[in-house]
């Protein structure tokens, strides 16, 4: 593996026919390409069963996060991300209940195969081998410095297509990189980092108290996954294993049982030292855990199990005692 990675015409060409050795699925994301453009100009939105198909393609696991038996939340999401400028599309399907970056760049990028390019683990990992990020996460507020690497890409090696770049990096990873980091041999270190800012490309909207939580490095703790996985997803209803599944789909080397939602909750405190540092979700009685985010004005009482033992009265937080201190 060479110390420094070069994404030029001859790497995209070397290494985009090679995607076919180890996926099958080209066909598969062609006849996507045009049914999509179909559905979007019959009916605006994407059918279910092609939904499902975007979903079998990219990530089968995600079948059991999202709620297909609520599909017409999903068709007005799609129907929404459409009509909605091009910065603000995949902020509005990650509100969509299961559905990370990952995903929603791929709902993109089939309806708009030259502007959106699909973030990938693989292919995120290869363009930081290659210096061009200096982080390896796959979340929402990674997206637009990612998508600025990528066309960066496409507009230096014309005649590539993105679904191109993409085969070119996936591939290289699987069949280089990926098995070289498994006999722990060290890739080269970023020496260029590309910003969403330098090159006039509009980030997604965040609010300013939010990007403290985000590491800029690529040592995320487990606490900023959270939250990264969660942006936009205010006001929704997740499961334990639901909350587990999202962050390990967006951080697939993150340990599931360093997510614990528990501890992230106003209303929940545990006697783990780590318990209680984030504030994101409200534990509700049927055993699910709403997403708040990290600055809402929360009001009502903290438990310890069944004890209370403080309260929160407009996002200022009154511990009466601390478990963690025993």
């Amino acid at each position: 593996m060479p110390e420094r990675l070069v994404i030029d015409s001859a790497f995209i060409s070397t290494w985009h026919p090679r995607y076919d050795e180890i996926e099958r699925d080209e066909p598969e994301y062609q006849s996507l390409v045009d049914q999509i453009r179909k559905e979007m100009n019959e009916i605006g939105s994407l059918s279910k069963g092609t939904f499902v198909r975007v979903l079998d393609w990219k990530s089968p696991r995600v079948k059991g996060i999202v709620r297909l038996n609520e599909f017409s939340v999903y068709e007005k999401g799609i129907a929404d991300a459409i009509r909605t400028a091009n910065s603000q599309k995949l902020g509005v399907l990650c509100q969509l209940h299961g559905i990370g970056a990952p995903v929603g760049s791929t709902l993109l990028h089939l309806m708009y195969p030259d502007v959106f390019p699909i973030i990938d683990i693989r292919t995120v990992e290869t363009l930081k081998h290659a210096g061009l990020l200096q982080s390896s996460a796959t979340d929402l507020v990674r997206y637009p410095v990612f998508t600025v690497a990528i066309l960066k890409i496409a507009s230096e090696n014309s005649g590539f297509s993105l679904r191109e770049i993409d085969r070119a990096l996936f591939s290289y990873h699987k069949m280089i990189f990926s098995p070289s980091l498994k006999r722990r041999t060290t890739g080269a270190k970023p020496t260029d980092q590309v910003t969403a800012s330098s090159n006039n490309l509009p980030p997604e909207k965040i609010g300013v108290n939010l990007v403290g939580y985000m590491a800029m490095s690529d040592k995320l703790t487990t606490r900023d996954k959270v939250v990264n996985v969660f942006v936009g997803k205010e006001g929704q209803n997740f499961s334990r294993t639901e909350i587990i599944d999202l962050v390990i789909q967006t951080y697939p080397e993150t340990n599931r049982k360093s997510v614990i939602p528990s501890d992230y909750c106003y209303n929940m405190i545990n006697a783990d030292p780590s318990s209680f540092k984030l504030h994101g979700f409200e534990f509700l009685p049927n055993k699910e855990y709403r997403w708040l985010g990290p600055d809402y004005a929360y009001s009502g009482p903290i438990y310890r199990k069944a004890e209370q033992v403080g309260k929160w009265e407009g996002g200022q937080c009154h511990l009466w005692s601390d478990p963690r201190k025993t």
